[in-house]
């Protein structure tokens, strides 16, 4: 028979077990001759039943959902030995008791959804560090404490619902930064504060740095103006000798001899005669 139990065959039998009120134990017993190799587990409807420690062993196991049942007890630990484990569901339950820190040894869990129980203590600071995890629901508990910083850690993480719970103090800037966050809830906590945001610390301006000063430029002696070379000396253009003008004095004076002389001469031929 080893090897032969089909996935969906194991599913069916492991609801009938929590229908019929029995533990895992049944199935555990054949756990060297029957591979419990289902990847779901999905129950409803059912009460009166806890959830049972050796729901652990079913490795292969990628969504566990028990919704809308009416179970007792806590969230076992041995859920933390599922590697496998995408989708953990408890929704309306009933379960009471902390969370476990164990859950965040589950490298595959892409969704984990405890809302509307009665589920007290603190959120674990270890859900930081789960490396897959893309959504968190814990809202309507009655879950006490801080958000822890740790959240921030969780890259991954698109949403965040913590409704309905006594959380307190301020809600961890962290949380606000997650690079992939969309939705993040967290109404009727009546103790939450939002983050103070510091403002901006003004970044110094920078002092003026001086000029640095000239060094005085050494006066610069003025080479002496070279002296114009003196050209040839132009000669001097001679002035026009003015044609002398006949002096009409002196040729009055020489009328003046000429008639003395004839007047002289005529006188002594008069006397002759």
């Amino acid at each position: 028979m080893a090897g032969r139990v089909f996935p969906w065959l194991s599913v069916l039998l492991v609801g009938l077990l929590l229908q019929a009120n029995l533990s895992l134990a049944s199935i555990s017993a054949f756990g060297s001759t029957i591979p419990l190799n289902q990847t779901v587990v999905f129950v409803a409807g059912v009460s009166g039943f806890s959830i049972p420690t050796e729901i652990g062993l079913l490795a292969d196991l990628q969504s566990l959902l028990l919704n809308g049942n009416t179970l007792s007890g806590t969230i076992p630990t041995e859920l933390g030995n599922l590697n496998n484990l995408e989708q953990l569901f408890i929704v309306g339950c009933g379960v009471t008791g902390n969370i476990p820190s164990e859950i965040s040894q589950l490298p595959s869990l892409l969704s984990l959804t405890l809302s509307n129980n009665n589920l007290d203590g603190g959120i674990p600071t270890e859900f930081g560090s789960l490396p897959s995890i893309g959504s968190i629901d814990l809202s309507s508990n009655t879950l006490t404490g801080n958000i822890p910083s740790e959240l921030g850690l969780a890259d991954t993480l698109e949403e965040v619902v913590l409704d309905n719970n006594q959380l307190s103090g301020e809600i961890p800037i962290e949380v606000f930064n997650l690079p992939a966050l969309r939705t993040f809830t967290f109404e009727n906590n009546s103790g939450l504060t939002l983050p103070v945001t510091p403002e901006p610390t003004p970044e110094p301006t920078p002092e003026a740095t001086p000029e640095p000063t000239p060094e005085p430029t050494p006066e610069t002696t003025p080479e002496p103006t070279p002296e114009p070379t003196p050209g040839p000396t132009p000669e001097p253009t001679p002035e026009p000798t003015p044609e002398p003008t006949p002096d009409t004095s002196d040729a009055g004076s020489i009328w003046s001899t000429y008639l003395v002389a004839f007047a002289a001469a005529f006188a002594c031929l008069v006397i002759q005669v």
